[in-house]
């Protein structure tokens, strides 16, 4: 069965090669592009000092976030001129959920 589909995940820290290169294989071949754009979110503070430390957490969490948009924005740029069918998915990962 031939393939119909590439799936390659991607990140706020992560270059475009292997993007590219999907992309490629996906034009080349008349193959459906899918992207999925993932960060993954920082633990939460526990213990005693949780209280203390919830801001830094927060901002932490909050720039996280936008790192995640503005990765997902810079492949949507990539991709929108290209010609290949593809989607674009982005999530924000709690760690003990990543599976």
């Amino acid at each position: 069965m031939p393939f119909k589909t590439i799936v390659t995940v991607t990140g706020p820290r992560h270059d475009d090669s292997d993007l590219l290169h999907a992309a490629g294989l996906c034009e080349r071949h008349g193959l459906h592009l899918s992207v999925l754009v993932v960060q993954m979110a920082a633990p939460p503070p526990v213990g005693e000092f949780a209280a203390m430390v919830s801001d830094a957490w927060f901002q932490e969490r909050q720039e996280d976030e936008r790192l995640l948009e503005e990765r997902t924005a810079e492949v949507r740029a990539l991709l929108a001129g290209r010609e290949l069918a593809h989607d674009i998915a982005s999530e924000y990962c709690e760690i003990a959920r990543t599976d």
